[in-house]
C-alpha cells in the first residue's frame, strides 16, 4: 500500500471509532474507493490493512468480503484483492432509480410536515452544505444520514 493510502486511512479511522472494527474498516476501504485514493486495479492484502488498523486479519477479511459482494473488490488469480472496475453506466442507473425513489420520498414527506419538521430538515440541509463547502466527506456522509433519517420519521407520521 501506498504512503497516501495509509495516511488517508489513519485519518479516517477517528470517525468510524464507535462503530465496530469491521465496520469501521469496510468504510474506510469504500470511502476510499469511492474518493479514488484506491484506483481500479490496486491490490490490497489482509496483512497491510490489519498492520494499519492495528487489528488481526479477521475483522479485515470480513470487512474485504464485503467490499467483494459489492463488487468494489475482486479476486485475481496470483494478485489477490484487487479494487474492481466500476461499471459507469450501472451506476448511473442506480443513480436514476434512487433520484426517483428519494423525490418520492420528500414528496410523500412534505404532505404532512409541520413547522418544527420543516426547521428540522433546514437544518439538516444546511448541516450537510456546510460539509459539501468543506470538502468534507465524513461530515458529509453524516449529515446526508441525518437528512433522511428526518424524512423517514416525518414520512412516518404525515
Amino acid at each position: 500500500m501506498e504512503t497516501n493510502h495509509y495516511q488517508y486511512i489513519t485519518e479516517q479511522i477517528e470517525h468510524y471509532s464507535s462503530k465496530p472494527l469491521r465496520e469501521a474498516i469496510f468504510f474506510v476501504i469504500k470511502n476510499a474507493i469511492i474518493e479514488g485514493i484506491f484506483l481500479p486495479g490496486d491490490r490490497l492484502t489482509e496483512d497491510d490493512i490489519a498492520q494499519q488498523f492495528n487489528c488481526s486479519r479477521t475483522p479485515v477479511r470480513e470487512a474485504l468480503r464485503k467490499l467483494e459482494q459489492e463488487n468494489l473488490l475482486q479476486v485475481k488469480p496470483g494478485i489477490g484483492m484487487v479494487i474492481s472496475n466500476v461499471d459507469i453506466e450501472l451506476l448511473h442507473q442506480e443513480l436514476e432509480i434512487r433520484k426517483m425513489l428519494e423525490n418520492h420520498s420528500i414528496q410523500k414527506a412534505c404532505e404532512g410536515i409541520t413547522e418544527e419538521e420543516l426547521k428540522k430538515l433546514e437544518w439538516a440541509t444546511d448541516k450537510l452544505q456546510q460539509a459539501i463547502n468543506n470538502n468534507d466527506r465524513i461530515a458529509e456522509i453524516c449529515a446526508n444520514i441525518e437528512f433522511h433519517r428526518y424524512i423517514r420519521t416525518v414520512q412516518g407520521h404525515g
